[in-house]
């Protein structure tokens, strides 16, 4: 019988879909990293550049960084905020990290802050902080958004270490 040929030929066929789906998600994978890597130079690294004027304007030192990250080659943007006399309050760091995937893209917030004597706080996602981001689909994000969003969490974490 040619039962095995059949047998055989099924499974090269199975194969070569599952290679095809594997392409075909690369492909999305790509596309959806390529959007992601616009929007942190079209809105979140401007966004930034917008909000260093006015930090500078209160005595805060400003750095602002993109890339990609090592392990995972993820695009992100940060803006670190640090005061110009180091006796100040506290020092802030505000990461977004774009992970583009096949079907959607993730947005990750990192923030933490310094305080005076060196103590390091990690802003943990909870229901309790603030959310400036009305959407969650990057490509209706706008910068008074990103800046919205910092500006929430920036106050939060200030709050929190003046109680």
């Amino acid at each position: 019988m040619d039962d095995w040929k059949k047998i055989l030929s099924g499974t090269f066929e199975r194969i070569d879909e599952t290679e095809k789906k594997e392409q075909e998600v690369g492909e999305r994978i790509t596309e959806n990293r390529t959007k992601a890597e616009k929007f942190i130079s079209s809105v979140v690294a401007p966004a930034f550049e917008e909000l260093k004027p006015v930090l500078e304007k209160h005595n805060q030192k400003v750095q602002i960084s993109t890339g990609e990250t090592r392990d995972r080659k993820e695009p992100y943007a940060t803006i670190n905020v640090r005061p110009i006399d180091p006796a100040s309050l506290l020092s802030f760091t505000y990461e977004i990290i774009i992970i583009p995937r096949a079907d959607f893209i993730s947005i990750s917030y990192l923030g933490k802050f310094m305080d005076k004597v060196g103590h390091e706080y990690e802003l943990v996602p909870s229901n309790d902080i603030p959310n400036g981001f009305q959407r969650s689909d990057i490509s209706r994000i706008v910068k008074d958004e990103v800046k919205r969003d910092f500006a929430l969490k920036y106050q939060y974490m200030v709050e929190r270490h003046l109680k």
